[in-house]
């Protein structure tokens, strides 16, 4: 499987707003441009331009953009 296979790009604001959901793989949410909220459980983490965020497998999680924001997703 190649890194491409492996990765998710996700461009807002486009009314994108991710449910939350859980995963049996290991994800980092890394933010490339502008800002998003990312929850994991209860918390919400506030990350911006060059900052990622581990999500450990079977943890609920979702994201939300802020204007013009874009990331990248890696799920191992």
């Amino acid at each position: 499987m190649t890194d491409e296979n492996r990765l998710i790009l996700f461009r807002g604001p486009f009314g994108l707003k991710c449910a939350p959901h859980v995963n049996s793989e290991l994800e980092i949410i890394v933010v490339t441009c502008g800002s998003f909220d990312i929850s994991v459980g209860d918390t919400v983490i506030p990350a911006k331009s060059g900052e990622a965020v581990l999500i450990l497998p079977y943890e609920t999680h979702a994201f939300t953009p802020h204007e013009d924001a874009e990331g990248r997703v890696y799920m191992f």
